[in-house]
């Protein structure tokens, strides 16, 4: 069995405004630069006291200590446009990846175990043919815990590793102003010279709302802290990974 083309393009090394902070399947950013922050907020603005720096660090820490958040929107990854609509929490997480030539993948964590389920597009983009392309479209296929070779996917139930690039010293964030998105009043956070970026809700609480790198990268976050209502499939549309080489 091939193994799946899952990973996510990582930004170039050394990238002023975008590092990787999921392997595997979602890439995510810290955003650093080389100027001297603009102040932001005014009186009455719960950011108001903070800069752009203390802001998108305070965001951040959010993002680590949430239980659960929920993910979508766009990813290029290996050359390849991914539509991520993803759910995390701090053990369990859902996710389903989408795209036009290799078609759609779903990846399920539940109490340790990984379910992993494709259309037929993307089983045949890895190779599967006849009735082993049959069996598989039809079915999930389990993985254990200890399995390397969906390893990456469970990076996926942790909001902390959205934010595990985050935990240095921030400097050099410009505060771009006020915009909206769905509604809600955010404040968007660049680093110098770059128009990409973050979106920071204007609570006491900051969250990253938006997460935002041109082409290459453009996720929306909501749904912070909700509760996970997940269900294992049913042992009659599940395979045993460890029989089919995973």
């Amino acid at each position: 069995m091939r193994s799946f083309p899952v990973g996510l393009k990582r930004p170039a090394a050394g990238s002023p405004l975008m590092r990787t902070a999921v392997a595997g399947a979602v890439a995510c950013a810290a955003i650093v630069g080389g100027l001297s922050a603009c102040s932001s907020g005014g009186s009455g603005d719960p950011l108001g006291g903070m800069d752009a720096n203390q802001i998108t660090m305070k965001a951040f820490s959010d993002l680590n200590t949430a239980s659960s958040v929920h993910v979508t929107g766009p990813s290029n990854g290996g050359g390849t446009d991914y539509n991520l609509d993803v759910t995390l929490s701090k053990s369990d997480c859902q996710g389903t990846y989408a795209t036009a030539s290799k078609g759609t993948f779903h990846v399920l964590t539940l109490n340790g175990t990984t379910y992993f389920s494709a259309n037929q597009l993307y089983w045949k983009s890895t190779g599967a043919t006849g009735s082993n392309l049959s069996l598989l479209t039809s079915h999930y296929i389990k993985v254990g815990p200890n399995s390397q070779t969906l390893a990456a996917l469970n990076t996926l139930c942790h909001p902390s590793q959205l934010a595990k690039s985050f935990t240095g010293q921030v400097s050099g964030m410009i505060d771009r102003g006020w915009t909206t998105i769905n509604g809600q009043k955010v404040m968007h956070i660049t680093d110098s010279g770059d128009a990409s970026g973050i979106y920071v809700s204007d609570s006491a609480t900051p969250e990253v709302i938006r997460l935002n790198s041109g082409s290459s990268l453009d996720l929306v976050f909501s749904d912070y802290n909700s509760p996970l209502n997940l269900t294992a499939p049913p042992a009659s549309q599940v395979l045993d990974g460890k029989k089919m080489g995973f």
